[in-house]
């Protein structure tokens, strides 16, 4: 497996605040004392594989601000410790890891963005694996940090282990799906569609400043496709958000 950081409850603890009388939902989650991310996954009953991306490559290709990198650890100091309900269990989640990305990170520092968009482009080779792997164990994986670079992995990855295109939401003001100009988070669907791991895909929320024209009239010219925006919900009452989030 691709350099993945399999946590252990060691792991765990680093994040954990205990507070008598509570049950945090990281005293509960599961992990694994095998350094093997397969045998993590075959050892476990939970439904949910929580998988770290601790990158911001494909943000910066496609001229972002950095900084999703850091956002795997803040979501573990936050989920972590929310309460244990009868609903919202950590049973049901896998701690699985992170993939090791801090090489490429420090490579990164000073590139330009052809070299942004061909780390990304690596990006995707060490993700889609893992998620093929969750996605075959009958297990929904829920990746964390990251650019939405990373949607195209995890689409090829989820599609592979399913033997079928999916189909996809996307709630953004942005559409990702930028002509193929070299991987970044800009066109992560418009590579999944075109290599057939994505069939339908739906916009919700599109904001028409953050979309250029030429992407837009492919948006419309394309029966998959079906493009939402925010302005037609909230400035234009073309439709309410309920039908708006109905119809995607």
């Amino acid at each position: 497996m691709p350099q993945l950081h399999v946590f252990n409850a060691t792991d765990v603890a680093k994040f954990l605040n205990k507070r008598e009388g509570e049950t945090k939902i990281g005293e509960t989650i599961q992990t694994t004392a095998h350094a093997d991310p397969q045998h993590a996954l075959a050892e476990s009953d939970a439904l949910f594989v929580l998988l770290g991306l601790p990158e911001d490559i494909g943000v910066r290709g496609n001229g972002g601000v950095g900084g999703a990198h850091t956002a795997w650890d803040s979501f573990l100091k936050a989920f972590l410790n929310t309460q244990e309900t009868p609903a919202w269990r950590g049973a049901d989640f896998l701690l699985w890891g992170a993939v090791d990305f801090r090489e490429m990170q420090t490579h990164s520092d000073g590139a330009n963005v052809l070299q942004l968009r061909s780390m990304a482009d690596h990006i995707d080779s060490k993700v889609f694996p893992l998620i093929k792997a969750i996605v075959a164990a009958d297990k929904i994986p829920v990746v964390i940090g990251g650019g939405h670079n990373n949607a195209y992995p995890i689409l090829k990855g989820a599609s592979l282990a399913s033997g079928k295109p999916l189909n996809a939401i996307n709630l953004d003001a942005h559409s990702d799906f930028r002509v193929q100009e070299g991987r970044h988070s800009g066109n992560g669907f418009r590579y999944a569609y075109d290599e057939h791991y994505l069939k339908k895909y739906a916009m919700l929320g599109l904001h028409e400043a953050y979309n250029s024209a030429p992407v837009v009239a492919d948006l419309k010219a394309n029966a998959d496709l079906l493009p939402l925006f925010w302005e037609d919900v909230f400035m234009r009452g073309h439709m309410s958000w309920r039908d708006a989030v109905n119809t995607a």
